[in-house]
């Protein structure tokens, strides 16, 4: 059997930026452990693994990493309605996948994708000893948030970008992911996401990071309409709206390669 990988840079129009996110469509199941090797074997962050469902635009869907099989991924969903759309139903505007316990829809407009993914909640973090273990870990923030992942507001563009995380401490939390976010200069937020504890030293760009940051920073704002980026290596431009649960991210994304697994 071999299997062929889509490589697509969610969030971005070309080559070299954007988060790649790696596709591979099953046509039988296949066990957990073999679905990390193979994420191992291609050297890609993370894979979606889609296999068809009930209903003419349903796929099943389920993200891994190397070592971990995650429980929601962004990137990954938008990567695999990229390629839903480009290249098994291009006459298709709308994809439903289906995870163990809800349904997360992509629509195409256009050149853009629309992603509709459940808001995530966060409180902020008030036991003193925790705000100094993450202080020390990552680096002091006028506020820190504790929900799927820690969210440290910073004052400025400037100290998100300048950031170098210490990944071993990082990895001692007690959270598995960490954001950093502030104003931006010409966007409303910018964030980078570090998650070495799942085997992702830094994310390029997250989807679940701009759903934890917008409900916070809509409330705040009195705007739900939002503009973003993420300032990785590789970076990525997001648009961000608030509608109640939901978060509805927009985005661009570009296949890259095809690799054929033998």
């Amino acid at each position: 059997m071999s299997l062929k990988i889509y490589v697509v840079n969610a969030f971005s129009d070309r080559a070299f930026t954007g988060n790649p996110a790696g596709v591979v469509l099953l046509e039988q199941e296949m066990e957990s452990d073999s679905l990390k090797q193979i994420v191992a074997e291609s050297r890609l962050p993370e894979i979606s693994f889609i296999s068809r469902a009930a209903g003419a635009n349903v796929y099943k869907i389920r993200w891994f990493t190397s070592q971990v099989e995650l429980d929601m991924c962004g990137h990954g969903t938008l990567g695999a309605a990229h390629i839903v759309f480009s290249i098994y139903q291009p006459h298709c505007d709308e994809v439903v996948f289906e995870t163990v316990n809800q349904q997360l829809r992509v629509r195409k407009a256009d050149d853009y994708y629309l992603m509709t993914l459940p808001a995530i909640t966060c409180e902020p973090c008030t036991d003193p000893q925790e705000i100094a273990t993450v202080t020390e870990a990552v680096i002091p923030a006028e506020k820190i948030y504790k929900g799927r992942s820690y969210l440290l507001w910073l004052k400025s563009e400037k100290e998100v970008a300048d950031f170098a995380p210490d990944v071993g401490k990082l990895r001692q939390l007690a959270l598995p992911g960490v954001i950093i976010a502030a104003p931006g200069n010409d966007k409303d937020y910018v964030c980078r996401y570090f998650a070495p504890q799942k085997g992702i030293d830094e994310d390029p760009v997250t989807g679940t990071a701009h759903c934890t940051i917008a409900p916070l920073f809509a409330a705040e704002h009195l705007k739900n309409k939002l503009t973003a980026s993420q300032l990785s290596r590789r970076g990525g431009s997001i648009g961000v709206e608030v509608k109640g649960k939901e978060i509805v991210l927009t985005g661009k994304a570009f296949t890259a390669m095809e690799i054929k697994l033998l």
